[in-house]
């Protein structure tokens, strides 16, 4: 991707001496670093634990919009999300049932 070890680094966070230690084997890289590349480069994890292709992940880069919201200062948003994440069956039942009577009443307000 043509970025220095700073360039990198400030992408996932490390400082560059981090990425030298990595990229010459000196220190092993954590579960979360391996997470944060692939979230921030779009990259596979199965290909950067384990070589298989593709080598970019082939998604709707959802995941990697709410991982950019959670990690963001925008409190609402994170709580929004938080919430959600921690909602049962039934109270996702009741989630869906006002969603589709917003877009039925979206529908009828364009008829």
């Amino acid at each position: 991707m043509n970025l220095t070890q700073t360039e990198f680094g400030q992408k996932i966070g490390l400082a560059p001496n981090t990425i030298a230690n990595y990229e010459i084997g000196r220190r092993a890289v954590s579960e979360q670093t391996i997470k944060s590349i692939c979230r921030e480069f779009n990259v596979s994890y199965v290909w950067l634990v384990e070589g298989i292709e593709p080598m970019f992940s082939e998604t709707d880069n959802t995941t990697m919009l709410i991982d950019r919201i959670l990690a963001g200062e925008n409190e609402t948003a994170k709580s929004v999300f938080k919430a959600f994440a921690r909602l049962s069956e039934s109270e996702w039942k009741i989630v869906e049932r006002i969603i589709d009577n917003i877009n039925e009443q979206k529908n009828k307000a364009s008829e």
